[in-house]
């Protein structure tokens, strides 16, 4: 048992106790302070103005003058000086002063006056030491530092720093607080300042702590909350140790932070020394700084810091080696002014410590506790924390899902009723979970503008969403303004990406003063804005730059109103919005904090495969289910797309009612959802199984109760996780959900980067390659001359690296996203008697079929009976039959290659053969071309001096070719060559691409481990032409290389590029190719 110590004051011993902190711990690390002796702890700088006579000054004994009703005083060791006592730490006084800025808040903790702040590396004992080796797998070894340390003790005998004290403190002790000559009167003669430690701290007195004989490692009464989980990690020590650690287990362990230090054991480094404490006690080994921004510092002036650059304190950097893990777990906080504070020092002292090579992480809190003490004492899991907790890449893209601007109204309710927004509000959010009526909520202030006779513009990313919103709120679609009384004259809806002067809607943003503007589904629609590749893709330039107008325009003008409406509405949004508009207004935010009271329950099936989840949905439905399924993908030559679903639901129930809703079905005019977008509700009804793919992935509500028994979702990773929560919730009702989610998501953006800074050197590295490439062929386009939205490319990144952050752990990402709405995971069930593997090869079957089909329906088409003229007009037309999808593909197939149509070409342009022939061609027989290609390229999507840096990144391909030929690839390619790992130029290949890495995942998209031998390099490379390694021998002496060659350079693209070069002299091919792919051509 370790009894409190006399000099620690009850109620200081009783706080720290309450705050999780073991009493070893206390006992060395604390002292309990009065009258005048916190002065010498505080005021010893030689930097502090005193008097003549050495007295400190007046203004500093009033400022001072609570101190002397005591408190308590914590320091650790120096780590800069061996490991010494350190003379700065921190002092709480028992009654503190106010702030003199903030008068309504009070100083909890002094440190010593104008002196450098320092960190705590707070002082262990033995026992606490093999805890904390024992968290990071380093047991062995600190046990071999035990019996070090053991037998030095049976050699010198107990004593000295390391002693294991019987009884009171040492000799002299009691009478130390008048050893510092500080007396109440404040004589006019010279102080004495303190330079060395306090006595109780000195290396030459004994520790202060009582034990008993038979006290082991117990805590006494108080028992610490890690007690019983970590007691049991010593338990296999052999004899010996076990003797040797029940010897000196309350021995302080006086070179603990130098073993840290030497071993690059994981730190946490926390706010407080309480929760270093705790930390400490809870097994891992953590410093504390006195701040969220007290781990470094800003430098004072140029000539103090060269760079004019931030650094950490050199406590830190002392420790900031490479490789070292390092987690910052700082206090919880919810006010949305804190939270812009700590995060900025947060991502301030991060970078700093990676910049030194550090693994960083972030543990964040989850509240309500607000340090990790309190949280560990309210029983709080620290270990599941810390073992999950993200890199601190990963925490910088989790920021960007959040919203910390300061609402105006927070609601609690599953309906929001009708808004109540206040005369001259600029910028409305609204922050609502799913299903709680966001757009119906705008519907009152939208027919109050329009009798007021004020314009309303509702803008969305789909076309037949914003169809339906609009009817539903009174005003017609854009194409639907010829029949309405009001014309365009009091607005209309439109899908984002005719919001240029090219579009039906001739649209105009300077037509739009004074007016509501409703962005629905806003996080989306912006993201849709800037990376979509759909029509807007021949505009975007434009659309940014209307966009841009339109938001200024509306935000600055008398009547004017901007409402962004989203369930995931985030500081992303609004930051756009604002830089978009040149504003800083404060917007207007309403948050709906309600989560369903129940939830879902989430059926979730962890295989690699969906095959145990589409076993339990077909016997669902043989017990009378009717199931709402939704999935990502909608292609024949998809395993689990819309069509391939259906046709084996088909199959298995021939008798039962099937509805396909996907991008095709509803532009179909022979087929049952045709259109049914604004009329799902009545539809859906006279259906027993619903299949549908992300046409209706958001903005649709499917209100209908008691028909649907469940939903069912397929998510292979095409789309960002965010979208498939969306789909999950397009049904309202709270049935169950059954879940297969892919591990990880497809595609990438960008390089992949979830770093916004590596994301955008990326892209800007990449843009003054191509530029280089477009002036070295005689362009005259200056690339400073050249103008970049930066603040929509800047939330481009952003955006850019939540997607790729969700893909990495695409499954994790969608069950924390479903988690954290209010709904309950559980592991999913298969009922079903049929043998999984079966099955799977079952629906392979069928899907090889119907792709085959599709296929070969594409190439028989009959194209001699068309005009040109109609099959242009045929691109440009809305509603497609089956027959005339088919007839439009098979024009685009002829337009590209110039081959006769095969099922062989069908499927080699579904997987790719298009970018990969185009590719080798540049390389190769075009190479002469490739300049003017990408020149025709860059102008074409240049709008006013402007461009699009993603898209020209893009569309241009000098810079890969460039690559390619630097790699040697033109030379592996000749034929007949035979290829051996040993080889000079591949050997070469593997020099270049090791030393160049981050440039490899820029240009190509692919990474390149270190391990990666120079064979598999190679292939790698070969797959974006479209190629192949095939290994066709094996040397018979030394070493015995494989021999490998190159393989696919005989799949008939000889043919193809043969015809492209004819075509480059008479221009058809570049006027095809710009106008039905402006990126890709």
């Amino acid at each position: 048992m370790i009894n409190r110590p006399d000099y620690i004051e009850s109620a200081h011993w009783n706080e720290w106790l309450a705050s999780a902190v073991a009493p070893e711990i206390i006992v060395l690390n604390l002292v309990s302070l009065l009258n005048n002796l916190p002065y010498d702890y505080l005021l010893y700088s030689d930097r502090i103005s005193r008097r003549n006579d050495g007295r400190l000054r007046e203004y500093l004994l009033q400022k001072y003058r609570h101190i002397e009703h005591g408190g308590w005083w914590c320091s650790g060791v120096d780590p800069l000086d061996n490991c010494n006592p350190m003379l700065w730490g921190c002092f709480k006084p028992d009654i503190p002063r106010r702030d003199s800025q903030k008068i309504e808040k009070f100083i909890k903790y002094e440190h010593p006056y104008r002196v450098p702040t320092r960190a705590f590396f707070l002082r262990v004992t033995w026992n606490i030491g093999l805890t904390i080796a024992t968290t990071a797998n380093q047991q062995a070894q600190y046990e071999q530092r035990i019996l070090q340390a053991y037998r030095q003790t049976q050699v010198n005998g107990e004593g000295s720093r390391g002693a294991l004290v019987q009884g009171s403190r040492g000799a002299g002790e009691q009478g130390s607080r008048g050893e510092f000559n500080v007396p109440c009167s404040f004589p006019s003669a010279p102080q004495p300042l303190r330079t060395s430690a306090p006595p109780h701290l000195s290396p030459s007195a004994p520790l202060p702590l009582r034990t008993s004989a038979s006290s082991g490692t117990g805590f006494g009464t108080s028992q610490h909350p890690n007690q019983n989980q970590e007691s049991h990690k010593n338990s296999h020590l052999s004899p010996l140790k076990e003797v040797a650690l029940l010897s000196i287990a309350h021995l302080e362990d006086g070179q603990f932070w130098q073993w840290v230090l030497d071993n690059n054991i994981p730190l946490i480094i926390c706010e407080g020394a309480k929760k270093a404490a705790s930390l400490l006690s809870a097994g891992y080994a953590a410093i504390a700084i006195p701040g969220v921004n007290g781990g470094y510092r800003n430098p004072e002036s140029e000539s103090l810091h060269p760079l004019n650059q931030p650094f950490l304190i050199p406590d830190l950097q002392k420790f900031a080696t490479p490789n070292r893990k390092i987690d910052i777990c700082f206090d919880h906080d919810s006010k949305p002014e804190t939270l812009k504070r700590v995060s900025a020092a947060l991502t301030g002292i991060a970078r700093l410590f990676s910049l030194a090579q550090c693994s960083v992480g972030v543990v964040e809190l989850p509240g309500p506790s607000k340090g990790v003490d309190d949280f560990i004492m309210a029983g709080g899991n620290f270990d599941k924390l810390y073992q999950t907790a993200p890199t601190f890449e990963q925490w910088q893209v989790l920021q960007y899902t959040k919203l910390t601007y300061t609402p105006s109204v927070v609601l609690n309710q599953p309906y929001l009723g009708q808004l109540t927004i206040p005369d001259g509000a600029k910028i409305v959010g609204l922050k609502s979970p799913k299903g709680t009526g966001k757009t119906t909520s705008f519907d009152p202030i939208v027919r109050k503008a329009i009798a007021n006779g004020q314009p309303v513009l509702l803008i969305g990313h789909r076309v037949q969403l914003v169809q339906e919103i609009a009817d539903r709120i009174g005003i017609p679609y854009i194409t639907e303004v010829r029949e309405s009384e009001t014309g365009m004259l009091l607005g209309y809806g439109l899908c984002v990406d005719s919001l240029h002067p090219n579009s039906q809607a001739h649209f105009n943003a300077d037509n739009w003063k004074n007016a509501i503007v409703i962005i629905d589904e806003c996080e989306q629609v912006i993201w849709h804005t800037l990376t979509a590749n759909t029509e807007i893709n021949l505009h975007r330039v434009e659309v940014i730059q209307q966009l841009t107008q339109l938001l200024h325009n509306t935000i600055n003008s008398e009547r004017g109103m901007l409402i962004l409406s989203d369930a995931d509405l985030s500081n992303l949004t609004i930051e756009f919005i604002q830089g978009a508009a040149g504003v800083d207004i404060e917007p207007w935010l309403l948050v709906n904090t309600w989560k369903p009271e129940i939830g879902w329950k989430v059926h979730h099936y962890n295989q690699t495969t969906p095959i145990l989840w589409f076993a339990a949905l077909e016997e669902h439905i043989k017990r009378g289910g009717r199931p709402f399924i939704v999935t990502q993908s909608q292609k024949a030559k998809s395993t689990w797309g819309t069509i391939n679903l259906e046709a084996r639901l088909r199959s298995e129930f021939p008798c039962l009612r099937i509805l396909r809703i996907d991008s095709e079905t509803i532009q179909d005019p022979t087929h049952s959802a045709y259109g049914c977008i604004s009329k799902l509700n009545q539809i859906l009804k006279d259906f027993d199984i619903v299949i549908v793919s992300p046409s209706i992935e958001t903005g649709v509500s499917i209100d209908i109760r008691e028909h649907f028994t469940s939903v069912w979702g397929c998510f292979c990773g095409v789309s960002p996780e965010n979208s498939a929560r969306q789909s999950l919730a397009r049904v309202r009702e709270e049935v169950d959900r059954y879940l297969w989610v892919a591990s990880r998501g497809l595609g990438q953006i960008g390089n992949g980067a979830i770093s916004l800074k590596s994301l955008l050197c990326s892209e800007h590295k990449k843009f003054k390659v191509n530029m280089r490439h477009l002036q070295d062929a005689g362009l005259t386009m200056d690339g400073d001359d050249i103008h970049v939205n930066k603040t929509a490319l800047h939330t481009w990144g952003k955006m850019a690296c939540r997607v790729n952050a969700g893909m990495i752990d695409y499954r994790g990402a969608v069950l924390a996203g479903l988690v954290a709405e209010g709904h309950h995971i559980i592991d999913g069930v298969n009922n079903s008697d049929i043998d999984p593997k079966d099955l799977l090869n079952s629906i392979k079957e069928l899907k090889s079929a119907n792709y085959r089909t599709e296929c070969e329906e594409i190439a028989a088409i009959d194209m001699d009976v068309l005009t040109r003229q109609k099959l242009e007009a045929l691109k440009l037309q809305k509603s497609k039959t089956p027959d005339e999808r088919r007839i439009e593909r098979k024009y685009t197939l002829e337009q590209l290659y110039h081959l006769t149509v095969t099922p062989e070409l069908v499927q080699k342009d579904d997987h790719g053969w298009y970018p990969q022939l185009r590719l080798h061609y540049f390389l190769s027989l075009g190479r002469s071309h490739l300049s003017r290609r990408d020149a025709e390229t860059a102008t074409a999507i240049t709008h006013q001096q402007k461009l699009w840096m993603p898209d020209f990144n893009k569309g241009q391909l000098g810079a890969t070719v460039a690559a390619l030929e630097l790699l040697g690839i033109p030379e592996f390619l000749e034929s007949g060559r035979q290829l051996r790992g040993n080889d000079d130029d591949l050997q070469r290949l593997k020099s270049i691409t090791q030393a160049n890495r981050w440039d490899m995942k820029s240009i190509f998209g692919i990474s390149i481990p270190v391990t990666n031998k120079p064979i598999v390099i190679l292939r790698r490379i070969l797959n974006t032409l479209g190629l192949g390694l095939k290994q066709i021998a094996r040397d018979g002496t030394g070493a015995r290389q494989r021999v490998y060659q190159v393989v696919g350079l005989d799949d008939g693209r000889d043919e193809v590029f043969a015809a492209w070069l004819s075509l480059h002299d008479t221009n058809s091919l570049r006027d095809f190719q710009l106008k039905k792919y402006p990126i890709a051509g």
